[in-house]
């Protein structure tokens, strides 16, 4: 690749990124809601999980869901995001304009990333400000290189789910059903909601083979300890061979997605 090229996949990159921001901020009244809404469905939740708990354990369950609340947006934002991004682009008849672009569909994908890092960063400041507020819960890391590698990879490997999942919704019009059909199950099964070792063993058996489950039980911990599924060193190799395999998974669907766009231009359903 010469300097042309990269200096054009740079713009594609950084084009696709302020269009993505600017889109994110420009709908403040949903994110004045969500700043009040959040706090009550905190509440809810914590009230839900903690009401019979017995006092010695409410400490270890409020971190348990702090981390969920932070973990649940990530894989929801990555779903989302991508799916609204690439249907998006076929609602706006641009995608054959993208796909001309240096990279095409999968480079000019990283604006929706930096959209959802930056939901991410938000949201999870706010839901540790309220935490502490409402319950003044111990924030300590207990192993922060484990926790923020686990939580770099959780990231990438819901990104390259989204990009799967993207490809496959985005000819729908209403994909809001199709994500919470693929969506809530992922949560359960995978530890994002509760830890994996915490489920039962049914339950267990079957996360085993989800792939994001790896990164997020990984982070979880690094966090608060516990125990993982696997030995931690294997823990380590399958969470990065499993985020590896999803994302590459997500930049082949994209490009099977631009050949079949290039023959057979399809409309929105």
């Amino acid at each position: 690749m010469n300097y042309t090229n990269i200096r054009r996949t740079l713009d594609t990159i950084s084009a696709s990124i302020y269009a993505n921001l600017k889109i994110y901020f420009r709908y403040k009244a949903s994110l004045i809601v969500w700043l009040f809404s959040t706090p009550l469905w905190i509440l809810f939740f914590t009230t839900m999980f903690t009401l019979f708990l017995p006092e010695s354990h409410m400490r270890t369950m409020l971190h348990q869901l702090l981390l969920s609340f932070i973990f649940l947006n990530i894989l929801s934002e990555c779903m989302w995001a991508t799916s609204s991004y690439l249907r998006g682009i076929k609602e706006r008849n641009i995608m054959e304009y993208v796909m001309m672009t240096s990279g095409g569909l999968y480079i000019s994908a990283y604006g929706s990333f930096a959209r959802i890092l930056t939901d991410n960063l938000i949201f999870s400041t706010y839901i540790v400000v309220v935490f502490k507020l409402m319950f003044d819960i111990d924030l300590t890391i207990l192993n922060p290189i484990i926790f923020f590698v686990g939580l770099l990879l959780s990231y990438l490997i819901s990104y390259g789910f989204g990009l799967i999942l993207a490809s496959l919704t985005y000819r729908y019009r209403t994909i809001g059903p199709i994500i919470n059909i693929v969506q809530f199950p992922i949560l359960i099964l995978s530890g994002i909601l509760l830890p994996v070792y915490s489920l039962p063993e049914e339950i267990q058996s079957i996360s085993v083979f989800i792939p994001v489950t790896y990164p997020f039980d990984l982070s979880r911990y690094g966090a608060v300890k516990g125990s993982t599924i696997l030995p931690l060193p294997l823990e380590f190799l399958v969470s990065i061979l499993s985020t590896l395999l999803m994302n590459i998974l997500g930049y082949l669907v994209l490009k099977y997605v631009e050949h079949r766009e290039s023959i057979h231009p399809s409309s929105v359903m």
